[in-house]
């Protein structure tokens, strides 16, 4: 990789724009938050922050300018479009004890620091570090950063930053430090063990100046004597003792975040406690204090414990070396190489989430098939498929069935949750396949708007004439007719939204927001808070708004869809709790795989390659106004109902034995969204026969298209509720039918003993086996032979 002190940065006018507006070098930026552009914005953030207003602080700061530090990005700001490494690295510290300039002038000591400011709220730092790595190893490099970062100075570091993606706000900071002389971060490569000599091995970093002079650091440790656990303690703390300074006023703030940074190094908390006594005891610090704090620390950060190990796998060729510093974990604990494959299979990790089925979704309406581009792939083309009926389900205007006795339209509500840079901005583009249909929609409203402004003028005017001339008025004043919108932005008001959607009558409308950030600063606004609406929305229930300036305001059978997607802690935030009704009324896509290249294609090639949603755009136009002039009834057949309840009863039943009530409403609502598609699948079918026809009955193989959504939505629904068990932080995903397989995996016959072994090899704590164990006697899957002893009258549970 070039190293290039004047190194060019993607620079964006905010956060949310991402395709680069020029670009920018350090020397450029020192200047700039320096000088007095961004003085006032600046302190404008740091005063609503101190009065406490924290919402409108934050709305304000994203409308500073970012740049990406550790990529360029010619085209829009995605993982799988970074083009060169800069050679640069983000350090982001926020919410510190020490005092901001204290931090600022200790972290001057680093020699790779290049660029240093503090940040918009002035509680955090920015500081930007010269490295040697690639795009393959930004994020080793980074985490090596951080430990050395962390342990130095004792605060602990933002580690969402290793995203190549992730961008540093600019603000004003008269103090921001520049070094053009910073040296580069190395982690260097080493030989591999055979290679080393007989005496032992060798860990190393190097720093290296523009010169090409190196200084170099090297600990050595012979192979018969291996590091124990005290003394990798030892080293860890020599080094964190270095850039501390254990003196009153600071020690327990200091104590705190290296308790925190010592459990994420996976060190145990006995020795960490007898190791920080003996060290930093003294008698208004005594060791009481010490272990409390620690034990607090610990307890606090459990699920953390030992994530900041760092493991190299080698199998041949080069190694990355270590330095002291992160010499944290002890080998004897972890696998070689080729046990590694037994091991993952019984963590229970997430499981393989479905994709669409293609041979069956070849069946599809032809409209629907022809909104997913050519060239889509993999979980990008399922995601292009998930919003193109999502988007469909809101070009239904007249189009309604009977469900459980109500009448219902067809529309969905959808959200897609993956990794940053995982391709979800592929539903961006797709908007442009019903911006024809909104286009005539809206024109169409238009005309009628302007003809009943006419008609309120002429009556105000003769209301005029008749004051004029003491005559009574005698005509009635023309109802005003509100212009349709059916494109809805997701930073709308409460009263904007019922007053909306009641003026766009039975032409359902469109929440589109590419970032869930997006509602979530919404629905936290004063103004927005619209959440019992979008509940009350999804089930086509009665809306109203009342105010004391604007009256009541009423919409009968509000029609909207919803599509949006983010990352698993936007979701998290967005959707707090499983038990949040919002949570079963939306239909999921969801992966957490790692980002891959989209390979590059001829397509890019034609001048008209971004003409093809346009082209199928206006075929959707054409769908639409036909089920606009020929209204439409969708029903079951006979048979197919038999089929719902057979298959949602089983599915209710599962979920009763083996899952909790937020798993039960979910397979509920997903029989409303089966029919829901149905309804879709046969409009379309409609169009595609030019029937005029009201009654339409759903097929057989739409019903199984429909069928084939539905289980795939459950399986990714119920995978996402796994994060919102507990709290509303992001919690991992985990497997949703781990229930199922602990009862499957029991004997004909067992004791107590072993369902527990069983159950606690899977994960489940011993609490919850009693539980289900008693749950399966009451419902007759189990019997108990005597104390102790219990045996399945069913072999195997299959859904």
């Amino acid at each position: 990789m070039k190293q290039n002190k004047e190194q060019q940065f993607s620079w964006y006018g905010s956060l949310y724009k991402t395709r680069e507006e020029k670009r920018v070098t350090l020397s450029w930026l020192d200047a700039f938050i320096k000088g007095n552009s961004l003085q006032f914005i600046t302190k404008e953030i740091r005063r609503l922050s101190a009065e406490g207003r924290h919402q409108e602080a934050k709305r304000t700061k994203l409308q500073l300018p970012a740049i990406a530090v550790s990529a360029l990005f010619p085209n829009e700001r995605l993982t799988e479009q970074a083009s060169e490494h800069t050679g640069y690295v983000l350090v982001d510290v926020d919410g510190m004890k020490t005092p901001v300039a204290e931090y600022m002038e200790r972290s001057k000591g680093f020699p790779w620091l290049a660029l240093a400011y503090v940040s918009a709220r002035g509680a955090g730092v920015h500081l930007i570090f010269r490295v040697e790595t690639d795009t393959v190893h930004h994020a080793e490099t980074c985490l090596a950063l951080y430990d050395i970062v962390e342990t130095t100075l004792g605060e602990a570091v933002d580690r969402g930053c290793t995203d190549i993606t992730r961008t540093s706000l600019i603000c004003h900071d008269a103090g921001c430090y520049y070094n053009p002389e910073a040296t580069i971060f190395k982690i260097d490569a080493v030989d591999t063990p055979s290679a080393l000599s007989p005496e032992g091995k060798s860990y190393s970093t190097r720093q290296e100046g523009n010169s090409g002079q190196c200084r170099e650091k090297t600990e050595t440790k012979t192979n018969t004597e291996p590091l124990t656990e005290t003394e990798r303690l030892d080293l860890y703390l020599d080094q964190a003792d270095r850039g501390n300074c254990w003196v009153k006023g600071q020690r327990h703030a200091q104590l705190v975040s290296l308790a925190f940074c010592l459990n994420r190094a996976g060190f145990g908390q006995q020795a960490v406690e007898n190791e920080c006594v003996r060290r930093y005891a003294e008698p208004d610090f005594d060791a009481k204090e010490i272990c409390k704090t620690i034990a607090s620390a610990y307890g606090k950060a459990q699920a953390e414990h030992g994530a900041n190990r760092r493991e190299n796998k080698v199998t041949g060729g080069k190694k990355l070396a270590t330095l002291a510093t992160f010499a944290t974990k002890d080998t004897e604990k972890y696998p070689p190489v080729e046990e590694e494959e037994d091991i993952v299979v019984n963590q229970n990790v997430t499981p393989t989430l479905p994709y669409v089925d293609k041979d069956l979704f070849n069946a599809a309406p032809a409209l629907l098939r022809d909104m997913i581009r050519p060239g889509l792939e993999g979980r990008q083309r399922d995601m292009a498929t998930v919003s193109a009926l999502t988007m469909l389900s809101t070009v239904m205007p007249h189009v309604r069935g009977s469900y459980h006795d109500g009448t219902i339209a067809p529309t969905l509500y959808l959200y897609i949750v993956a990794r940053a840079g995982s391709g979800k901005g592929v539903i961006n583009g797709m908007y442009q396949l019903l911006r024809p249909w909104h286009y005539y929609v809206r024109s169409k409203s238009a005309s009628y708007v302007k003809k009943n402004r006419e008609e309120i003028e002429a009556y105000e005017d003769a209301v005029a004439r008749s004051k004029k001339n003491g005559k009574p008025v005698m005509i009635t004043r023309p109802e005003e007719i509100l212009q349709m919108e059916l494109k809805i932005a997701g930073t709308i008001t409460q009263a904007k939204l019922v007053q909306q959607l009641k003026a766009n009558e039975h032409y359902p409308a469109l929440m589109q927001e590419s970032e869930i950030g997006v509602l979530i600063e919404a629905i936290n606004n004063d103004h927005g808070k619209y959440t019992y609406l979008l509940n009350q929305i999804a089930h086509q229930e009665m809306i109203d708004r009342s105010s004391i300036s604007g009256g009541t305001v009423s919409c009968d059978r509000p029609l909207m869809g919803l599509l949006t997607s983010g990352t698993f802690g936007q979701f998290a935030r967005f959707i707090p709790s499983a038990d949040d009704g919002l949570f079963s009324r939306f239909l999921a896509y969801t992966f957490n795989e790692a980002p891959k290249w989209k390979l590059l294609t001829s397509e890019d090639d034609s001048l008209n390659a971004d003409r093809y949603y346009a082209e199928v755009g206006a075929a959707i136009l054409e769908a639409g106004i036909f089920l606009d002039n020929n209204p439409t009834f969708v029903h079951y057949t006979e048979k197919q109902r038999n089929r719902m309840n057979h298959r949602f009863s089983r599915m209710s039943e599962q979920a009763q034995l083996f899952g909790d009530e937020d798993r039960l409403s979910v397979v509920h609502r997903l029989g409303r969204s089966h029919f829901c598609i149905c309804m879709i699948l046969a409009a379309l079918r409609k169009v595609e026969r030019q029937s005029t026809l009201d009654d339409q009955i759903v097929s057989d193989v739409d019903f199984d298209i429909a069928m084939m959504f539905v289980l795939m939505f459950q399986q990714h629904i119920l995978t996402l509720s796994t994060m919102l068990k507990h709290d509303s932080d992001f919690t991992p995903l985990s497997d949703p039918n781990i229930y199922e397989r602990f009862f499957n995996d029991l004997p004909s016959s067992f004791k107590t003993s072993q369902a527990k072994a069983i159950g606690v090899s899977l994960g489940i704590p011993e609490r919850t086996i009693d539980r289900h164990l008693k749950r399966w006697i009451v419902e007759g899957l189990i019997i108990r032979l005597s104390v102790g002893k219990y045996q399945k009258k069913i072999d195997k549970y299959e859904g």
